[in-house]
């Protein structure tokens, strides 16, 4: 398999995720459960009033491409047609919803919502980028990058827009005993102030620090073996989602579930509890929360209130397809 494969299948399998993030390096008091879903809850997809366009990648056209969809399932369109590589899946809507930003052969790229003018905004043969995130004003984008092209340890960097201004957040270098840190998956706070981030040495843990990279703290405290896949922060900025291979008590499962805490890592709900589940992204109105799961027929897009009921089945194929951002459509 090749290590495009692996990132395919990453979410899915966590051990794979470990030789993935490490590929990645080398290469080129908590609050009662939520209410689980229950199979019962599960519908196909119905219109629920829901607002905006929802972004995700799929196989269904034989590679991997970037289609946009109604937030009930509705209105289905292809918007990349060149076999782009969705590394750790991320994309990112610029604020005023016109370009898309993602990671295509570990460079950062930008393209028009509609798929064109697909343009390069870094350009390395020995530096990998990845995990886009535009800040809430559009003037930059925040994303990781290794620091070589193996064994190199990740940061968290800014730049602008258009792909000049590179600032370092992060600088992390190996320890005494040689493990490398990677700080992944960047999230601004609505109101561009802080970022969250994740940060795996060992394990992986989620921290959050101000936009100018000061004043770095940890919010998650996790037992050995946990990885955190993915962040999301709420519109209103009080609650940040996550997956995570863990149980509410931060004890290790074989499973993703999704979770939401509070900016400052208190009052963890859990969110789902049926397979696996992970890559939520937040409505524009902060009540609903978009996913994905192998709980029905492959891995498929759902949403589900932001309390963890009402689970809705958006996609329904023989392909694998991953959200990846929702923006306001207006």
């Amino acid at each position: 398999m090749d290590f495009q494969s692996r990132a395919r299948d990453a979410v899915r399998f966590p051990t794979l995720l470990l030789a993935l993030l490490a590929l990645a390096a080398c290469r080129d008091g908590s609050v009662p459960l939520a209410p689980p879903p229950v199979a019962a809850d599960v519908e196909t997809a119905s219109d629920q009033g829901l607002m905006g366009t929802i972004a995700f990648n799929s196989n269904r056209a034989g590679d991997w491409e970037l289609f946009t969809m109604n937030p009930d399932g509705s209105g289905v369109e292809e918007i990349t047609h060149n076999g782009f590589r969705p590394y750790f899946y991320e994309a990112s809507w610029s604020p005023d919803r016109k370009r898309i930003a993602f990671a295509d052969n570990f460079d950062i790229v930008v393209m028009n919502a509609d798929g064109t003018g697909l343009t390069n905004l870094t350009h390395s043969d020995t530096i990998y980028e990845f995990s886009p995130a535009w800040s809430p004003d559009g003037r930059q984008l925040a994303f990781s990058r290794t620091k070589g092209p193996c064994a190199c340890s990740t940061d968290i960097v800014v730049m602008n827009a258009d792909g000049s201004g590179l600032t370092q957040l992060t600088d992390n270098v190996p320890d005494q005993w040689g493990s490398f840190t990677s700080d992944l998956y960047p999230a601004w706070s609505p109101d561009g102030r802080h970022i969250a981030f994740t940060r795996k040495v060992n394990d992986s843990e989620i921290f959050i620090m101000n936009a100018d990279g000061s004043e770095v703290r940890r919010l998650t405290y996790s037992g050995p073996a946990i990885l955190y896949l993915g962040l999301a922060w709420s519109p209103n900025g009080q609650r940040i989602a996550f997956s995570a291979n863990r149980d509410l008590a931060g004890n290790y499962r074989n499973r993703f579930q999704i979770f939401t805490m509070s900016a400052d890592g208190t009052a963890t709900l859990q969110l789902t509890d049926t397979s696996s589940n992970a890559n939520p992204a937040w409505s524009p109105n902060g009540r609903h929360i978009v996913f994905d799961s192998d709980r029905a027929n492959g891995t498929q897009v759902f949403i589900m209130n932001a309390d963890g009921s009402g689970v809705t089945q958006l996609t329904n194929d023989a392909s694998t397809n991953v959200p990846l951002a929702w923006n306001n459509g207006s």
